[in-house]
């Protein structure tokens, strides 16, 4: 195992107050990487988590909700933000375990935190692989809280051995991203079988349950009715307004960007004519915005011999 580096610098709409005229052009991509802007839609998203997350054991059962939203909307940015804070707040190690078989290969990212009773794991992230199965994704968990039982092990068993797991390491929260992958099989009896994962979790283990993917993983719903009978809460991750006014959310975040991001001198992305059609262009999502902005800085401004960027 090792430590997953998801540790994110974030802002608000204040500028930037140091200069980068000296500042290594390496140094200056590490900090592209791992910028984030708070935005009211991602603060919005990480307040949803973490309320699921509060509702841990207020029922006899755990509830089951969803993150809803577009390629590049923002959902796993609010995920990793929230696993960054349970990780500051706990004084936990962020981990990342790699699956290595013949599936897709896909990160298991949890908060390890030592006590004098052992670990606790209070939040997990599996991301789901496509076209996934009950024992597929049911054996991811299990390797996410280190259970390595014989491959001849009953389903009983391993029922039981992840029950002790999860009460002993205290897990709130099981985060499952890209789920919309159990919907693209193109059968309904195959995203059913997937996710009874998640029922099993929140009724064996009582612990909270995140389905974070596209809009139409919510079809998970009509697929599996318990899942849907187990409560929880559907939040949508909706675009930025593109509104020229410098009052609006998208120039605010256009402005973030534009002050944080490590130009020699403004690139006047916090103007109308610039941030309206990259809005447009994005269709209003800030992870695309975001993205597209920190790709075109590393690739498009070469560093000058004397390190400057323009």
């Amino acid at each position: 195992m090792t430590t997953d580096q998801h540790s994110a610098s974030t802002a608000t709409t204040e500028t930037h107050t140091t200069s980068w005229d000296d500042v290594p052009v390496e140094d200056r991509e590490a900090h592209i990487g791992k910028f984030v802007a708070m935005s009211p839609s991602l603060m919005s998203s990480v307040r949803f988590i973490r309320a699921h997350m509060r509702g841990y054991r207020t029922s006899p059962e755990g509830e089951i909700s969803f993150l809803l939203g577009d390629t590049r909307a923002g959902k796993t940015t609010a995920i990793n933000e929230v696993i960054d804070q349970i990780a500051d707040e706990t004084g936990g190690q962020i981990v990342s375990q790699i699956l290595d078989d013949n599936r897709d290969s896909e990160a298991l990212v949890s908060v390890i935190v030592q006590t004098p009773h052992g670990i606790e794991r209070p939040i997990v992230k599996i991301f789901v692989p496509v076209g996934p199965t009950f024992n597929g994704l049911l054996s991811d968990v299990l390797v996410a809280f280190d259970i390595r039982l014989p491959q001849r092990a009953t389903f009983a068993e391993r029922l039981l051995a992840l029950g002790r797991q999860l009460s002993g390491q205290r897990t709130r929260l099981v985060i499952f991203d890209d789920t919309q992958h159990i919907c693209e099989k193109g059968k309904t009896a195959a995203a059913y079988e997937a996710s009874e994962v998640f029922k099993v979790l929140a009724k064996t283990g009582r612990v909270q349950v995140l389905c974070a993917g596209l809009e139409h993983t919510r079809e998970i719903k009509d697929a599996n009715p318990q899942a849907a009978w187990l409560g929880g809460e559907e939040h949508w991750v909706r675009p930025l307004e593109i509104v020229a006014t410098t009052k609006a959310p998208l120039a605010k975040f256009c402005t973030t960007l534009n002050s944080e991001l490590p130009f020699d001198q403004p690139s006047k992305l916090n103007r109308p004519e610039m941030f309206v059609p990259l809005g447009i262009f994005c269709e209003g999502y800030e992870g695309r915005i975001a993205t597209l902005y920190q790709l075109s800085l590393i690739r498009t401004h070469e560093p000058r011999p004397a390190g400057r960027w323009t």
